[in-house]
């Protein structure tokens, strides 16, 4: 596997360890320690005013109700779900942050630890959404997402944004991100203007691995596998449609701008297409020269190196 050590990596773990580090014993200064055996405790531990906490999710529990577990804006929620326990996602009726387990509004920030599971299931668009529909939003304030671990199901995107919203950050050191719609899912959807998707491993499956519609992606490792169907590249105003790559980026004058990568890290699969799918609509041109093939590894057996552009 090929070695991190660029100095945007080594920031980007410095500010994951002063985030997520020293904050299991209540006396440090990140914040009280809650455990939540139930909904209530959890929704109460995300709820309540202090601007730092640290939630143990101590048991499997299911999320319903009027709204997702949601992270306000000046507040810092670390989460840990420890290995076996798996927070699911029920029905919820809220439709700003219904489409998700946990929504981090702007302003807020949500750090996952353990090695544990939430899940949207067949239920909810995602695991984990970054910005929530609404009024209740202010693109001066960053909604950040930082995953050490554990394990994110969703129907169409385990980790997913909104293409309205702007101003995010989502920094992925490990995990296992899934869908639960293999033929036209995606594990990471990112659709938000001014953002940036750092992955530094990881395990990432869908019918396509990652899709960045807008914002920054950098990729230093990780493993993407994509299993869709190989398709010819078709525009889509609200979302996404499948191609059978593993990394799709879509220049499509999305309401955030073009997107744009630097891949220099992991190893990528796709079971019927190649490995990276560049393309472009409404008069955009696709992105060229992001992928460094020296450094990325491609399964050659079952996906080409090559990038495919389509215009």
């Amino acid at each position: 596997m090929y070695s991190i050590t660029s100095v945007q990596y080594r920031r980007n773990l410095a500010l994951a360890v002063a985030l997520a580090g020293a904050v299991g014993d209540g006396t440090s200064s990140k914040g009280p320690s809650k455990k939540a055996e139930t909904p209530e405790q959890a929704r109460e531990a995300f709820d309540n005013d202090e601007p730092k906490v640290n939630v143990t999710i101590e048991q499997d529990m299911t999320i319903s109700g009027a709204e997702a577990l949601v992270v306000k804006d000046g507040k810092t929620v670390t989460l840990t779900i420890p290995e076996g326990v798996t927070l699911t996602g029920g029905s919820i009726s809220d439709s700003a942050t219904g489409d998700s387990v946990i929504t981090v509004k702007s302003g807020g920030t949500l750090v996952l630890e353990g090695a544990g599971t939430i899940s949207g299931g067949d239920s909810q668009y995602g695991a984990i959404k970054i910005t929530a529909k609404g009024d209740d939003y202010d693109p001066s304030k960053k909604a950040t997402v930082i995953i050490n671990g554990g394990k994110y199901v969703g129907k169409y995107a385990a980790i997913c944004g909104n293409g309205t919203r702007k101003n995010t950050e989502l920094i992925i050191n490990g995990g296992e991100f899934e869908v639960t719609a293999p033929d036209d899912g995606c594990a990471v959807f990112n659709p938000q203007g001014d953002s940036t998707v750092v992955i530094n491993g990881g395990t990432f499956k869908g019918a396509m691995a990652i899709v960045m519609k807008s914002g920054h992606l950098e990729v230093n490792g990780g493993e993407f596998i994509a299993s869709g169907s190989k398709a010819d590249y078709k525009a889509s105003g609200n979302g996404f449609n499948n191609t059978g790559v593993a990394v799709m980026v879509d220049c499509s004058n999305y309401p955030g701008g073009n997107p744009t990568a630097d891949i220099k890290g992991g190893t990528f699969t796709s079971q019927n297409a190649e490995a990276f799918g560049s393309y472009s609509s409404k008069g955009a041109t696709p992105l060229e020269h992001f992928v460094d093939k020296t450094k990325v590894v491609v399964n050659e057996a079952v996906a080409s190196q090559e990038v495919v552009y389509k215009a």
